[in-house]
């Protein structure tokens, strides 16, 4: 009887062990579900902000092409009112007396307008031929 209760004992103490070692992998399952939990968390997160940032880059690009389409019609308008302005100043039969000398303006080559100082006003730029 005795032989009995110490092998009765021994069972129980055994169970008690690998109900101990079961509650002890059913924490540490526990843990790692909860770290696989969080790792598929924070790499949604992830995708999220790659998706904001994406499209970000996408919205800004098209900001871009926009500035670019704008800046090429500005030159555009530009470039043909810079030539109407260049016809304007170009006077190849204006001859003008100075002293004797003939003076040409043939050509205003850049259509930026010149300070002049000594009559304090802003004038365009003629090149002069002090020729014949």
């Amino acid at each position: 009887m005795q032989a009995e209760m110490e092998l009765k004992e021994e069972e129980v103490a055994q169970q008690q062990h690998h109900i101990q070692e079961l509650e002890e992998m059913q924490q540490r399952l526990q843990e790692a579900l909860q770290l696989e939990v969080k790792a598929q968390r924070d790499e949604e997160a992830v995708c999220l902000a790659q998706t904001r940032l994406l499209e970000e880059e996408e919205e800004k690009l098209k900001q871009l092409l926009q500035l670019k389409e704008e800046q090429e019609r500005y030159l555009q308008r530009a470039g043909k009112a810079g030539e109407a302005r260049a016809e304007a100043c170009i006077w190849p039969h204006t001859s003008l007396s100075f002293f004797g000398s003939n003076l040409y303006p043939f050509a205003v080559i850049n259509h930026n307008y010149h300070y002049n100082s000594f009559y304090g006003s802003h004038d365009p730029v003629f090149l002069v031929n002090h020729g014949t």
